[in-house]
């Protein structure tokens, strides 16, 4: 019983294929776009800018008394 719906299947599954049109494909249809192969772009590298003075991080700006002072008070409110 098992074989028959196996082979039922199988067969049903064959002649769906052989009746696709991608079989056909392969020959080669007017109607399908034929897009250009992508070319390389030449990408310079960068440039390099000119050395100058290294600017380091910038220092973290600290609260001030005050405004430390007003956090506090907010905040116990």
């Amino acid at each position: 019983m098992m074989n028959i719906a196996c082979f039922s299947l199988q067969l049903l599954l064959d002649t769906h294929w052989e009746d696709d049109t991608i079989h056909s494909s392969s020959q080669g249809s007017p109607n399908r776009p034929h897009l250009p192969s992508p070319r390389r772009r030449l990408v310079t590298p960068l440039k390099r800018k000119p050395n100058r003075i290294l600017t380091g991080r910038r220092k973290p700006k600290k609260w001030s008394s005050f405004e430390e002072q007003a956090l506090i008070d907010a905040a116990k409110e």
